[in-house]
């Protein structure tokens, strides 16, 4: 029997894809304008719009450091 109580949403995909990457591919970036978790979102974003890391990375989601204003 299914459980009716489990909702699989956007966030969730996101956050285990993450996860999975974490673990699955050994980068890092730990710059004052970019992270870890900045440059997996920019890969994701690619990944799913089927786009360029230039047309991604012109988008930013959230806050930019102050620095790179």
């Amino acid at each position: 029997m299914l459980n009716d109580t489990l909702q699989l949403t956007d966030q969730k995909v996101l956050h285990y894809t993450e996860e999975l990457l974490e673990a699955h591919l050994p980068l890092a970036a730990d710059g004052y304008c970019c992270t870890t978790a900045d440059l997996l979102d920019v890969l994701l974003g690619v990944a799913v719009n089927q786009g360029t890391v230039e047309a991604v990375a012109a988008k930013p989601v959230g806050k930019v450091h102050h620095s790179c204003a």
